[in-house]
């Protein structure tokens, strides 16, 4: 196996929550205001096996660098040996690439995860094929390959393998849900090279996401926050609706991004202004994603913690009822007095 280093360690200082003060006691489970960044790497590895969702092995082994952090590498054998056994096994000859884990279905992941792994290898992509799953795959994941221009794209079923000749990956950037800087910023700006265009209008200075057709985590008062807003110049943006250059186009020039928490604020990595993104979530949601990338591009973070309705018991899921006073008096501070 051969390793190069991509990006060295690093200490990653982080502003604080603009509220951090009147936040839910858990915060400190989750709020890192100074963290450290591993170094990453870029492997070369010869006759290896790929799963179809992502895990790489070798010898029967697994390559605990391919592992995603929130999975544990032991875990994955299991799986493997069914598949060798079953003779579940595609083989293919030169040199290959992989970079997606198993939550390459949600927009975020993607896109923050999944992307910085494959453009790391953008020079070189002419020359690779891709492996991939084909199970579920979204339509925004195969809008992003095509932009690579890879050499092919071989696609696994859920219950296949394959065998590469010579398989390339970079290690993950960072833990699940924080970001390398660097390669994060590197990446949305060869993005927006690669997607924005001036004849596009953007969506102005103020977005408010909308989450009024997901399945779960709703905000009840959606409407009412939206007229308040709507009255006051934001533009309401649905994640279903758009392709990847809309999305990009569409956050461009965002200033104000306002909505309830959901994989709609990873656009915000788009924006080369954004000041202040406002969070509505769930007092217990302990998540600490869309602060940590808030920081990377510059922005301000607000959480605001919101009482469950107890309609999931899985509190991430949970929808959230809104305290519009306190909402209109936030706004009002820290947004429309600006």
């Amino acid at each position: 196996m051969k390793k190069t280093l991509l990006y060295p360690a690093q200490i990653v200082h982080r502003k604080l929550p603009v509220n951090y003060d009147e936040m839910a006691p858990g915060k400190t489970g989750f709020i890192h205001p100074e963290e450290q960044i591993d170094a990453s790497y870029r492997i070369e590895i010869s006759q290896a096996y790929v799963s179809p969702f992502g895990i790489v092995y070798k010898n029967g082994w697994v390559v605990k660098e391919s592992v995603y952090s929130m999975f544990e590498p032991s875990k994955q054998v299991l799986s493997f040996y069914k598949k060798v056994l079953r003779n579940k096994v595609k083989y293919i000859s030169g040199d290959c690439l992989v970079a997606h884990n198993a939550y390459y279905e949600n927009y975020f992941h993607w896109l923050l995860e999944i992307m910085p792994r494959l453009y790391v290898f953008r020079e070189q992509a002419k020359d690779l094929t891709l492996i991939i799953t084909d199970f579920k795959l979204p339509h925004f994941a195969q809008e992003f390959i095509q932009i690579f221009g890879f050499k092919d794209v071989v696609y696994l079923k859920e219950d296949e393998l394959a065998k590469a000749e010579r398989l390339h990956f970079a290690t993950h950037f960072s833990r699940g849900l924080a970001f390398n800087p660097a390669v994060t910023l590197e990446m949305r700006d060869w993005l927006q090279s690669k997607m924005l265009r001036s004849d596009r209008p953007s969506a102005g200075e103020k977005i408010f996401i909308s989450r009024k057709n997901a399945v779960f985590r709703k905000t009840l008062q959606e409407d009412v926050l939206y007229d308040f807003l709507k009255e006051r110049g934001f533009v309401k943006y649905d994640l279903q609706q758009p392709s990847i250059q809309e999305q990009a186009d569409f956050f461009k020039d965002a200033k104000y991004i306002v909505g309830s928490h959901g994989a709609g604020f990873t656009n915000m990595v788009y924006s080369n202004n954004c000041k202040l993104v406002l969070d509505i979530i769930h007092r217990e949601h302990g998540q600490d994603c869309f602060y940590n990338l808030a920081n990377v591009i510059g922005a301000d973070y607000y959480y605001f913690q919101c009482e469950g309705t107890g309609t999931d018991p899985n509190l991430n899921n949970d929808d959230i009822t809104v305290d519009f006073v306190k909402f209109e008096q936030t706004c009002n501070q820290h947004i429309f007095s600006r």
